[in-house]
């Protein structure tokens, strides 16, 4: 026995979620055109489409769109697309927010001062936050300005997306960052530290952020707690 035509769309759609090709928070194309690419007929696809909300993987909101969503309720990212931790908390469709712990003046770690191309001399501005979705915390942020570059501006904490405030209060605008998944090291007392405090198996994103000239503008280390958020790449054979 054939399988019914709107499995075509269950199963279509589940692996472009499960791969990472749809995100939590992506708005599905539209019934006609994404009909045609999944070869059914509209009807068919409104019943798929209702078989997966049900399931617990679309929200759909009359006369706005169907939205993907994760019936685990884990915070997804797609790493080819650069966005801030809260940014990929509000697509996932929670309330974002944060908790500034500490600003500190200090003199860099050595790994820091040569990622960040700073003298001997130079000191560093580092901000550790405690990162929210819905009021729970899913994840602890440490960033790490040059000092010469954002100076006494962050001393009181920091509010809104890092990127718009070094554009808009630093004229800094980054373009890319290279980025590392690391375990966190049980010998480094600063891992140590967030990982005893976080207490739940975590992974480390390691970032350091470019200009468009190729110039080092800040490094971000954020400990994700696994349980709550899930990092995807999509790679192809070449």
């Amino acid at each position: 026995m054939r399988d019914p035509a709107y499995q075509k769309v269950v199963f279509g759609l589940l692996e472009q979620i499960r791969n990472g090709m749809l995100l939590p928070g992506d708005k599905l194309k539209g019934e006609i055109q994404l009909a045609a690419e999944l070869g059914v007929s509209r009807s068919t696809l409104r019943e798929g489409l209702r078989l997966l909300q049900e399931a617990g993987y679309l929200q759909i909101k009359n006369g706005v769109g169907s939205f993907v969503r994760l019936p685990d309720g884990l915070i997804q990212n797609r790493l080819t697309t650069l966005e801030s931790v809260g940014k990929m908390i509000e697509r996932a469709g929670f309330q974002a927010d944060s908790i500034c712990r500490s600003v500190i003046h200090r003199t860099p770690e050595p790994g820091w001062r040569t990622a960040l191309e700073l003298s001997n001399e130079e000191k560093v501005v580092e901000i550790l936050r405690e990162r929210r979705a819905d009021l729970h915390t899913v994840a602890v942020s440490l960033t790490i300005f040059p000092e010469q570059l954002v100076h006494d501006g962050f001393d009181q904490g920091i509010s809104g997306s890092i990127f718009e405030n070094l554009e808009h209060r630093f004229d800094r605008v980054v373009h890319y960052a290279v980025t590392r998944i690391l375990a966190p090291n049980p010998n480094s007392t600063q891992d140590k530290r967030i990982i005893e405090q976080l207490n739940s198996p975590t992974v480390l994103l390691e970032q350091l952020h470019f200009d468009s000239n190729d110039v080092p503008v800040f490094l971000s280390l954020d400990y994700i707690l696994t349980q709550e958020m899930k990092l995807t790449i999509r790679r192809e054979r070449i």
